[in-house]
C-alpha cells in the first residue's frame, strides 16, 4: 500500500477549469484506475455568487461570467490581478508599471481620469460583493483569495454604479473553506522574492483564517534588441487577511474580515521617463457581516456593513527640461532647472451597508429584495517644490497646481429587486430586476484651486433580464439584456485639473 496525492485537471471549456484533491491509499496496481477518478470530476458545475448575490449553478445564468478557483490563479504565481488578466487573455490591458494598469471588458474602461479610480470606472471591482474602494488592479495581491468571479456586461441592478460593462469580485478565503496552514516561498526573475503564510481552522462554531504576504522585486531585464536593466520598475507590494467568523447556530452566523492590500515604491515612468518617479498605493477594509434563514430555508438574508480607506500617493518629480518637445514648444525653456517633487495624495474614506433578502415563494420563484446605502468622503493634496531658478515650467505650468482630483462627500442610496422563475423541471429560467439610486454629490472647496461648494442631486433607474434553456444536457441557450449607468463623479462635474504633462481635464456640471 501506497499513499498518494493526486491533483487532477479535471477539464478546461470555455467557462472554467474544475480542480480535485484526493488523498488515496491504494495498492499500486491500481494505478491503473486513476483516469477513472478522474473522469468522475468532469461534470463539476461551479457555484457563482456574482450573478444573483447567492451561490447559483452556472448553468442557470444568462450572463457571461467566468470564474477562476486558487489553484487556478496561482498556476502561473502572478504578481497581482494585472500579470493575472493578462495570462488569461480576459481583455486589453494598458500597464503602466508595476502599480499601476488600466484594463477593459468589452470596450468597458477601468480608467477613470486616467488612474483607475473606483469613482470613474466602467467596470465595478468588488471585494465579497462589496465595494473594494478602487479599480487599480495592479495593487491588489491575489494572496487570501478563494475565488475570483469575472462578470462581463452591465450589472447596474445589483450592484449599481460602475457596473456599467462588468464586474469583477474578488472572494476571500475563510476557516471554513481553508483548514491547514501553509508557507509559501517564490523566488524568480528579476529578483523577485515573495512570501505568503497563511493558516486556517474551524474549532465547533468558530473559525478563523490568518493570512500575510510581501513580495520585494528588482528592475525588470530586457532581451536582444534592446537588451539591458529598465531603471525604475521594481516595486514592494504587502498584504493582510484576517477572517473569523462565529455560528451563532445552524440558521444564523456573523462574520468579520480585514483586508489590506498595497504597493509601494513601485517605480513609474514618469511625464517623462524617470528615474526616480514612485508610487504608493494601499488600502484597508474591514466588513461586517450576519446572514440567516428560516428553518425551511424559504427566506434567506444577508447584511455587510463595511468600512474601507484607499489611499493613491504620487510622488513623481519633473526633471530638467531637455528634449524634442521643450525645443518645438518653448526653446528657452531647454536645460532650465524642473520641479525638485510632486507629491499627490488622494485619500477615499468609505462606509456603506448592504442588505438582502431572498424568498422562495413557490418551488419554482425566487425573489430578491435589497437595499444599498454609501457614504463616501474624498480628500486631496498636492505639494509642488521647484529647483532653484524655475520660472514657469513646461508648457507653462507653474509650481502651485490644483491636486488630480477634488474634495467631495457622495451619499448614494438605492434599492434593487430581481425575480427568477423556472419552468420545465428547471430547463428554462427566466429572470428579471429593476434598481433605483438616488445620488447626492458635493464639490467641496479643494487646495490649490477655485472649486466652490457645488451639489448635484441624481435619480437613476435600471432594469435587466435573461433567459436560459436547457433543451438537452450538453447544450445551453443564454440570453440577456440590461441597462447599466456610470456616474459622474464631482471632479468631472466641477474641477478643472491639470497634470504635469499639459493635459488639461475641464469640467461639465451638465454631464
Amino acid at each position: 500500500m501506497v499513499d498518494l496525492l493526486l491533483n487532477t485537471v479535471a477539464f478546461q471549456d470555455q467557462r472554467t477549469t474544475a480542480y480535485r484533491v484526493y488523498r488515496l491509499s491504494i495498492p499500486l496496481c491500481a494505478a491503473l484506475l486513476l483516469p477513472a477518478i478522474a473522469q468522475e470530476t468532469r461534470n463539476i458545475d461551479p457555484l457563482i455568487v456574482t450573478a444573483t448575490g447567492s451561490a447559483e449553478s452556472l448553468e442557470n445564468l444568462p450572463q457571461t461570467i467566468r470564474s477562476y478557483d486558487e489553484e487556478e490563479i496561482l498556476e502561473s504565481a502572478p504578481r497581482n490581478f494585472t500579470d493575472f488578466f493578462r495570462d488569461q487573455s480576459l481583455g486589453e490591458l494598458q500597464d503602466y508599471g508595476p502599480g499601476h494598469a488600466n484594463f477593459f471588458l468589452r470596450g468597458a474602461s477601468t480608467a477613470g481620469l486616467g488612474q483607475s479610480w473606483s469613482d470613474g470606472s466602467e467596470v465595478s471591482v468588488l471585494i465579497n460583493g462589496r465595494p473594494s474602494g478602487t479599480a487599480n488592479m495592479g495593487k491588489i495581491s491575489l494572496t487570501g483569495l478563494e475565488k475570483i468571479e469575472i462578470l462581463r456586461g452591465p450589472n447596474s441592478v445589483l450592484y449599481g454604479s460602475s457596473a456599467l460593462g462588468g464586474v469583477i469580485n474578488l472572494i476571500t478565503k475563510d476557516g471554513r473553506s481553508f483548514q491547514d496552514t501553509e508557507l509559501t516561498s517564490l523566488y524568480s526573475s528579476f529578483s523577485r522574492f515573495s512570501e505568503n503564510v497563511e493558516t486556517g481552522g474551524k474549532q465547533g462554531a468558530f473559525d478563523y483564517y490568518l493570512q500575510l504576504g510581501g513580495t520585494v522585486a528588482g528592475n525588470y531585464k530586457t532581451g536582444r534588441g534592446s537588451s539591458g536593466e529598465q531603471p525604475n520598475t521594481d516595486y514592494k507590494q504587502a498584504s493582510t487577511t484576517i477572517s473569523l467568523g462565529y455560528d451563532l447556530n445552524d440558521l444564523h452566523r456573523i462574520a468579520f474580515l480585514f483586508r489590506n492590500d498595497g504597493i509601494y515604491d513601485a517605480g513609474h515612468p514618469g511625464v517623462f521617463y524617470s528615474l526616480s518617479d514612485y508610487d504608493d498605493r494601499y488600502s484597508n477594509s474591514a466588513e461586517f457581516t450576519y446572514t440567516g434563514r428560516t428553518q425551511d430555508n424559504r427566506f434567506r438574508w444577508s447584511d455587510k456593513l463595511y468600512l474601507l480607506r484607499d489611499t493613491e500617493e504620487f510622488h513623481r518629480s519633473q526633471p530638467r527640461l531637455i528634449g524634442l518637445v521643450p525645443a518645438i514648444t518653448a526653446p528657452a525653456l531647454i536645460g532650465t532647472p524642473g520641479i525638485a517633487s510632486d507629491i499627490n495624495k488622494r485619500d477615499l474614506t468609505e462606509w456603506g451597508n448592504r442588505f438582502s433578502i431572498e424568498m422562495d415563494f413557490t418551488e419554482t420563484n425566487t425573489l430578491t429584495l435589497g437595499s444599498d446605502f454609501r457614504y463616501s468622503e474624498l480628500e486631496n493634496s498636492r505639494e509642488r517644490i521647484a529647483l532653484p531658478g524655475y520660472l514657469g515650467g513646461f508648457i507653462g505650468l507653474p509650481v502651485t497646481l490644483p491636486p488630480l482630483s477634488i474634495d467631495d462627500r457622495t451619499v448614494t442610496t438605492g434599492f434593487f429587486f430581481q425575480d427568477s422563475q423556472r419552468f420545465f423541471d428547471d430547463k428554462l429560467n427566466l429572470r428579471a430586476g429593476l434598481r433605483y439610486d438616488h445620488i447626492d454629490q458635493t464639490a467641496l472647496p479643494t487646495q490649490n484651486s477655485a472649486v466652490v461648494k457645488s451639489s448635484r442631486d441624481e435619480d437613476v433607474l435600471v432594469y435587466q433580464a435573461g433567459a436560459t434553456y436547457n433543451p438537452i444536457d450538453w447544450l445551453t441557450l443564454r440570453g440577456n439584456v440590461g441597462t447599466g449607468f456610470l456616474s459622474a463623479n464631482t471632479t468631472q462635474l466641477f474641477g478643472t485639473v491639470s497634470q504635469a504633462n499639459g493635459f488639461t481635464f475641464l469640467n461639465n456640471p451638465d454631464l
